[in-house]
């Protein structure tokens, strides 16, 4: 299952949510978070909280690939739908 941060939040909340909580609660909630880019681990905060809570990050090297014009944002995925088969 993939949750975009409007079905978390709510479209009018999701874009006033700090990045560091975000991280915090999907990574607590067990969330493995899917980034856009690589920025996250740029930023000194958010990386301290994805440290912190032992967050599971995969994050893409290019926002800008064409293979991804067709979504850009910030997902989280749940854990359970990740097994392998």
């Amino acid at each position: 299952m993939v949750e975009t941060m409007d079905e978390r939040y709510g479209a009018d909340r999701s874009q006033g949510v700090q990045d560091s909580q975000w991280i915090e609660e999907a990574a607590l909630a067990g969330d493995v978070l899917l980034c856009k880019d690589l920025a996250i681990a740029g930023n000194a905060l958010e990386a301290q909280v994805v440290y912190m809570t032992s967050a599971r990050v995969f994050a893409l090297s290019s926002a800008g690939s064409p293979d991804l014009s067709w979504r850009s944002g910030t997902w989280t995925t749940k854990r359970r739908s990740l097994r392998r088969r």
